[in-house]
């Protein structure tokens, strides 16, 4: 699979004719390539981060061209209520201008992307839901080979439920985090609120809201200390820290998968704090127990680099 930009010099050469997220005359998909949309489970809780991936695969003997395969300004989810009421999930504007990304899959390679669908949910359902996401391609006028039909996904089943005991003290915290900040909503909250997140860890005891604070803290800290020097391993050791609480706290096997990832990628940053062995450990878990995840994905050009000096290690 590889991956290319075009800078907004080219992008201003191809016409993108609209970003409308209507949901009408789907297509089921195209040829031999598959949209694929997974959940961390099946059951959530009011309030809590609902992580779904998506995946690309090319199962045609051709190669496809996909523009912005990694992007969710071209997606619309949908969750569609027991009642029949459907709740669109969509990116709230649309570019004009910036870098166009192409995604080059061969006969039998795929890519992935990650969001927080709660990003994109306007209400709160509860209930039974179902949900199924599409994708709709730009028009781009003066090019060959790419992916121009909508794809639909999959469906899903999943239930919300309300938040009760110290779970949901914990979702009673990002409500009034949410009130608190007004037009922003939940968009971001656990990244960008550190005060919420430190709520939840030291004010409730839970596991399932815990292992979300810990995650977003340790990734905001992994984000800043990538700019840094001189103390850049100082501050790529408190980011591990923080990944290795969301792991400790078992409450989301998710978000396991992804605290194993970065912690690869904080000892590639200079963390001191990993040693050779465990990274060969946590390599041996992404690629045993997410196989098929985003989180191998993001791991793996490390996973791969470190195959050849660091010592095979059964995983604890």
């Amino acid at each position: 699979m590889k991956a290319i930009e075009i800078t907004a010099i080219w992008f201003a050469m191809l016409l993108l004719v609209g970003c409308s997220h209507e949901l009408t005359d789907v297509d089921a998909g195209s040829g031999g390539l598959h949209l694929c949309i997974s959940l961390d489970r099946k059951a959530f809780l009011d309030y809590e981060p609902i992580f779904l991936e998506w995946t690309f695969r090319n199962t045609t003997k051709s190669i496809v061209k996909i523009a912005n395969a990694t992007a969710d300004v071209y997606f619309t989810f949908c969750l569609v209520d027991s009642g029949g009421e459907r709740h669109l999930c969509s990116p709230p504007e649309c570019p004009t201008l910036g870098p166009l990304q192409i995604t080059i899959l061969a006969q039998g390679e795929s890519t992935k992307a990650r969001i927080d669908l709660r990003d994109y949910l306007a209400s709160h359902p509860l209930g039974s839901l179902t949900l199924f996401a599409v994708y709709k391609p730009p028009e781009l006028r003066g090019t060959q080979d790419f992916l121009s039909s909508k794809l639909t996904s999959n469906t899903i089943e999943l239930e919300i439920r309300p938040a009760r005991g110290q779970d949901g003290k914990a979702a009673k915290l990002v409500a009034e985090a949410i009130a608190k900040r007004g037009e922003g909503g939940y968009v971001g909250i656990f990244y960008l609120d550190r005060e919420l997140s430190n709520r939840i860890i030291e004010d409730t005891s839970s596991s399932r809201f815990g292992a979300a604070a810990n995650f977003y803290l340790g990734l905001r800290q992994f984000e800043e200390a990538k700019h840094l020097t001189l103390t850049k391993g100082q501050y790529m050791d408190k980011a591990s820290a923080y990944f290795r609480a969301c792991i400790a706290t078992k409450g989301n096997h998710y978000l396991r998968g992804l605290s194993y990832s970065y912690l690869l990628h904080c000892k590639a940053e200079g963390a001191t704090s990993i040693s050779k062995d465990e990274a060969s450990r946590i390599a041996a878990i992404l690629t045993e127990e997410y196989a098929d995840s985003w989180a191998l994905m993001n791991a793996k050009s490390i996973i791969d680099k470190q195959k050849g000096d660091v010592p095979a290690s059964d995983a604890p």
